[in-house]
């Protein structure tokens, strides 16, 4: 047996003791409801015990387990709805039941090897990215199960067991989705969902939710609360990791698209401020340098008098392609807004940015442009300011960077002036 199947096996071991204890809790609360029917509270314990069973069971591999479990749940439900003492009829189906559930267990017992599916999920190729994963659910033997599951399949999984701390733990974590279940003391995974929704920077976080609530109205209730998908248990580790990574791609496509100016295909200026102050937080903590530079078209209106609006967005795009394929890959460029450009170079002082720049400029007014068979060339004019000499905080780099492109405008442009 490899690692990877023996980390499960001692899962399920484990899981299969605490199985046993549990089971001893329920045959205790089954005897108090033989002596007393209307003891409701034992019933309820009853029913919270193998409502949890139902979840876990199928979910390690014991489906056996689940279906006991649902029927006893299911009973057990028709009688705490309505506050009705147990009749002898439910009780001789209770001890069925619960005679059912214990003939699993002794199976499960005897057999304790992990199911196939399990392991093909987890010996598959992992992820190549690592996503964390917020998981908020009371059941320990789910969450340690799930982080395994998730775990090899290459996800970073940190497991909340009290509702009341997930929003602090989501904060902190910055997930890249949330898994909920939904039935949780004091806050349930339906009031959980609805204030993660109702707080804008997490309108947009994947939610989840993996519950035992299998009715197409819990369904309908769940997706309407603001999740964006809902897996019952037990669970099919195949399936959850395949709708994790589903939801996390669809999620990181969406984010890369809010980011991209639509016409050029570069970084947007929200974005590129984002990442300037992540850039600047780094060279101030490892005295390091960067350089910020802005471009703009020069006589772009009159481009477009000139030739039309449809061939002043291909003189932009033409742009946007030579510094992407131009400039190093840890630079980041995007559309400023209208005619300009904006340019980090982190580890570039000022001159070396100047002197980058110049060359590209130099290439780019030998773009040939053409329409209506004729053909002309443009050119722009750039401004270059560095940390931490020039400036120490992303607004003041900015506005240095424009100061010395307002200079190169004034000075004739076709040049690049370094604050």
């Amino acid at each position: 047996m490899n690692k990877l199947s023996l980390g499960h096996q001692e899962l399920i071991q484990e899981y299969l003791k605490e199985l046993s204890g549990r089971l001893r809790h329920m045959k205790a609360c089954l005897a108090e409801l033989s002596c007393r029917p209307e003891a409701l509270d034992f019933a309820q314990q009853l029913r919270e015990t193998a409502h949890r069973l139902k979840g876990s069971g199928g979910t390690y591999g014991f489906p056996d387990i689940s279906a006991a479990s649902f029927q006893i749940e299911t009973l057990l439900d028709k009688h705490l709805a309505i506050r009705a003492p147990l009749t002898a009829a439910s009780l001789i189906s209770l001890e069925a039941y619960m005679s059912d559930l214990d003939g699993s267990f002794l199976r499960a017992d005897r057999r304790q090897v992990p199911p196939k599916s399990l392991l093909a999920t987890i010996e598959s190729e992992a992820t190549p990215n690592i996503f964390p994963i917020i998981l908020v659910d009371d059941d320990l033997n789910i969450t340690r199960m799930i982080e395994s599951i998730l775990g090899k399949a290459g996800f970073l999984v940190k497991s909340i067991h009290r509702p009341e701390a997930a929003l602090e733990a989501i904060d902190m974590f910055q997930p890249d989705l949330v898994l909920l279940d939904i039935d949780m003391p004091n806050t349930n995974g339906l009031e959980l969902c609805r204030s993660l929704r109702h707080q804008k920077r997490f309108q947009t976080l994947p939610i989840v939710f993996v519950t035992s609530r299998s009715e197409s109205v819990d369904k309908v209730e769940g997706l309407g609360a603001g999740a964006d998908d809902y897996l019952t248990k037990p669970i099919d580790p195949d399936e959850l990791v395949a709708r994790c990574r589903a939801r996390i791609d669809r999620d990181c496509i969406v984010k890369e698209l809010n980011r991209r100016d639509a016409l050029t295909g570069l970084y947007n200026r929200q974005y590129f401020y984002e990442q300037l102050q992540v850039r600047l937080t780094e060279a101030r903590r490892y005295a390091g340098r960067l350089s910020v530079g802005m471009l703009d078209v020069d006589n772009f209106k009159k481009v477009n008098d000139t030739y039309g609006h449809p061939t002043g967005d291909r003189v932009l795009q033409e742009l946007a392609s030579l510094l992407t394929k131009e400039l190093r890959q840890s630079d980041l460029t995007a559309r400023y807004g209208g005619e300009e450009f904006v340019i980090l170079f982190p580890g570039l002082e000022p001159s070396r940015a100047n002197m980058v720049l110049d060359r590209l400029l130099d290439t780019f007014m030998k773009i040939p442009l053409q329409h209506s068979g004729k053909i002309f060339t443009v050119s722009f004019s750039g401004g270059v300011a560095g940390y931490p000499h020039d400036a120490q905080s992303s607004e003041d780099l900015i506005a240095r960077a424009d100061e010395a492109l307002y200079r190169a405008k004034q000075r004739g442009k076709k040049q690049i002036e370094t604050f």
